[in-house]
């Protein structure tokens, strides 16, 4: 019995230890100018260069900062940056199955140009919710490049963060001040934006 006792304290520590290191990692990147909860999920970073399994892209308007997480670290780490101004076009690929027709992954590749060269950067999704994520992410860099990006999109995508961080509880306060919803209007809304 005091076997289990101390596994779970090991696992308590395990996760405590976590979230102290995603705060610390969270108020580095805020000191910095950055909001953390601007990050977009971007799967991995499979060529254009070397290959990250976990990255993200910090989108702004005159730039799309690229950022992951090595192997063996737990900080994202600014991989490289393109300006908004040299791209040319952001595609989506869906791949399926031939025989079944299910859902293998998903590419979204950038398409930029630097003076005589033309580069394709490109991000892998697999898994099961592979093409929405790619279709996310297509679609917010797109937004962002329009300039169409708006406040309350942004105020989703911290809702987002905070519910992949566990923390659902602070996503439905920040909706129930921000959006000045009811209690279960609130938690009903952050329950959709997770889908």
């Amino acid at each position: 019995m005091w076997i289990l006792y101390i596994a779970v304290a090991i696992v308590v520590l395990v996760l405590i230890k976590k979230a102290v290191e995603t705060k610390n990692e969270e108020d580095v990147l805020r000191k910095s100018g950055i909001n953390p909860f601007r990050f977009i999920d971007s799967g991995s970073y499979v060529f254009g260069h070397i290959p990250i399994q976990i990255t993200f892209i910090y989108p702004l308007k005159e730039e799309f900062k690229i950022y992951g997480i090595k192997p063996g670290s737990l900080r994202k780490e600014q991989l490289s940056s393109i300006e908004t101004a040299k791209i040319k076009d952001i595609t989506l690929e869906n791949k399926y199955a031939t025989d079944s027709g299910e859902p293998l992954g998903a590419l979204v590749t950038i398409i930029w140009r630097e003076g005589n060269f033309i580069h394709n950067t490109a991000f892998q999704f697999v898994g099961n919710d592979a093409v929405n994520r790619a279709d996310t992410l297509h679609n917010r860099l797109i937004k962002v490049m329009n300039a169409e990006y708006s406040e309350a999109e942004d105020l989703d995508d911290q809702m987002r963060y905070l519910v992949q961080q566990n923390n659902k509880l602070q996503a439905v306060k920040i909706c129930k001040e921000r959006k000045a919803m009811g209690l279960l209007e609130a938690k009903t809304y952050v329950e959709s934006l997770n889908m």
